[in-house]
């Protein structure tokens, strides 16, 4: 026992037989009420399992700036093995931020690190405040505004209603909050008022009072003759949809109405109703979008059958906007379709990368979709672009793709194709491919030109149009102008 004389006095030695090990961390957020206070949020970070008692703890960000000050509570030794813990407090407003915080537990076996995700920030809330209806004004001669606000959290809120200067406390019905399956939640608040009082001009407004913010959304009565026309429109089918997925859907869109309540939006073809979804809404230059849509028979769409959209909304006007649409039927010419391998100059230079050219001519109707593959991989549209239609004084159309790669891709003998969809065949058009030759390290095509330079000369040709309709479109712009 005289060996212990080398500790000294009050030295506790632990003897075990244990190998050493580094250890396990686990990350502790303290929850509400527990270890915070307010502005203030405590993280744990528990070590265990280790062996010897040689632990020291580190604090950093994201930027991997040290955090400091923090707690570190004395090792318990636990069977054969240790376990300590530290503490970290934060800002509650650098929690809520989003970023991550790390915890590093340093020991000779080992050094372990675990993450603490704070909580991102939640948007401010989304707040509508739509105006009477026209019915409600008609039959009850009163006016009942609706002030909606979604996508907040926390819970807590309050609505503010104002004339003017002076708040209104009578007349207001507060609807309970609701929560989606974000965790995110939705209130509303009206207020009802005479036809009188709604009438005089006066400034209404509704505040949303809550965590991340007020928001204040003002109306005043605006007389349907000063209102804005409610714009139908119905856009076709995207050229991707009908030649990738071969289905066809129609969109109906009504631009600048007054309000979300109450807007029915319908579709019909040949007197008979089309079975589609409740309208969605959105903004659009400050003005209030309602959108329909609904899917049809690709080949009816394609031979020019009648569809009918029917917008109704008593708060915009006064009678149901009916918007008729049908594809216009062209002659069916099959497209001319060139795969130009790069230039000669351009293969042969220095240059990190080259371009491949599609270039799709003298085709009707004007419906076309233009894909990349490399070998049999269908290539990102991302990574190409496509020119706008150029017509022709023939009634045809023209069209040209750029797809720019690596020359190390091109130089690997990588086959590349360019697909041409048209609905003048039930596949794409061509696949026109290059191939490198080993011994002349030139493309081959299988397409319909024979000489590089003759395909060059085509496109030239073809810029050159673009250019000049171009210019002159510009020119053509400025002279009305002026």
């Amino acid at each position: 026992y005289w060996a212990f004389d080398y500790w000294g006095k009050g030295t506790m030695v632990t003897v075990t037989s244990a190998s050493p090990t580094k250890p396990t961390l686990f990350p502790l957020v303290a929850s509400c009420g527990s270890g915070t206070s307010g502005d203030v949020v405590a993280l744990g970070c528990l070590a265990t399992g280790f062996l010897p008692d040689s632990l020291t703890f580190k604090w950093t960000d994201s930027t991997e700036k040290e955090l400091t000050p923090f707690r570190k509570y004395p090792s318990v030794l636990n069977g054969e093995t240790y376990s300590s813990t530290s503490q970290l407090s934060l800002p509650t407003s650098d929690w809520n931020s989003g970023k991550a915080f790390f915890c590093e537990a340093k020991h000779p076996q080992g050094d372990v690190k675990v993450t603490f995700a704070g909580t991102p920030p939640v948007p401010p809330a989304s707040v509508l405040l739509n105006p009477p209806s026209l019915e409600e004004l008609a039959q009850n001669h009163t006016a009942t505004l609706v002030c909606v606000a979604s996508g907040f959290s926390p819970k807590t809120h309050e609505f503010k209603w104002w004339r003017g200067n002076t708040k209104l406390d009578e007349g207001v019905t507060n609807i309970p909050a609701t929560e989606d399956e974000k965790k995110l939640y939705s209130a509303s608040s009206l207020l009802t008022v005479t036809e009188k009082d709604w009438k005089s001009s006066a400034e209404f407004a509704c505040e949303f009072v809550h965590k991340t913010g007020s928001v204040l959304k003002n109306i005043t009565y605006t007389s349907p003759e000063c209102q804005e026309t409610v714009k139908v429109v119905i856009e076709p089918p995207t050229n991707e949809e009908q030649f990738v997925k071969n289905t066809a859907t129609l969109t109906c869109r009504a631009i600048g109405l007054v309000s979300t309540s109450d807007v029915s939006m319908t579709w019909s073809s040949g007197g008979k109703p089309l079975a589609a979804g409740a309208p969605e809404f959105g903004h659009e230059g400050g003005k209030i979008v309602a959108v329909s849509r609904v899917s049809v028979v690709l080949e009816k769409w394609r031979t020019g059958t009648e569809y009918k959209c029917i917008v109704s909304h008593l708060d915009s006007f006064p009678t149901p906007i009916t918007k008729t649409y049908k594809r216009q039927i062209a002659t069916k010419i099959r497209p001319s379709v060139f795969l130009l391998a790069p230039s000669t100059e351009e293969s042969s230079s220095t240059r990190d990368e080259v371009t491949l050219t599609c270039f799709v001519k003298d085709f009707s109707p004007k419906d076309i979709y233009i894909s990349w593959l490399a070998q049999d991989s269908v290539v990102d549209k991302t990574h190409y672009t496509v020119t706008d239609l150029i017509p022709s004084h023939d009634g045809t159309y023209s069209v040209y793709s750029k797809y720019t790669i690596s020359s190390s891709d091109w130089n690997s003998g990588t086959m590349y194709s360019c697909a041409v969809h048209h609905e003048t065949a039930p596949l794409p058009v061509s696949v026109i491919t290059r191939t490198t030759d080993s011994s002349t390290g030139k493309a081959t095509l299988d397409g319909e030109v024979e000489e590089s330079d003759h395909l060059w000369k085509t496109v030239s040709a073809f810029l050159s149009l673009f250019l000049i309709t171009l210019f002159y479109s510009i020119v053509a712009t400025i002279t009305k102008v002026s």
